[in-house]
């Protein structure tokens, strides 16, 4: 079933995806899929699920050349500011500072 799981994040990283949404989703309660997650993967299904959107991020900035806002809409993100401070927290640099440093 995590594998399931797992897919289903990675189909919908450019969505804002929730706790509710993925066990309604999967049939199961939050309270399964939130220790589900913590024992398979070893982090909170929040933290899988930003870390997911901001590798999915640095490979957008490495390959594309949208603009910083329009990745971060691509991983569900609206708001520039918020997407920068998760992509410093998962990469350990902003995203702009990611992108020259790929170049």
């Amino acid at each position: 079933m995590i594998e399931k799981i797992e897919t289903y994040i990675c189909d919908n990283l450019e969505e804002k995806i929730s706790l509710k949404r993925v066990s309604s989703y999967f049939q199961i309660s939050g309270t399964s899929l939130k220790l589900l997650f913590k024992m398979h993967y070893d982090e909170p299904i929040y933290a899988h699920i930003r870390r997911l959107k901001m590798e999915k991020a640095a490979v957008l900035l490495r390959e594309t050349d949208a603009s910083v806002l329009a990745v971060a809409g691509m991983v569900g993100y609206e708001n520039g500011s918020k997407f920068a401070k998760a992509f410093r927290t998962v990469i350990g640099m902003n995203p702009k500072e990611y992108r020259d440093s790929c170049v």
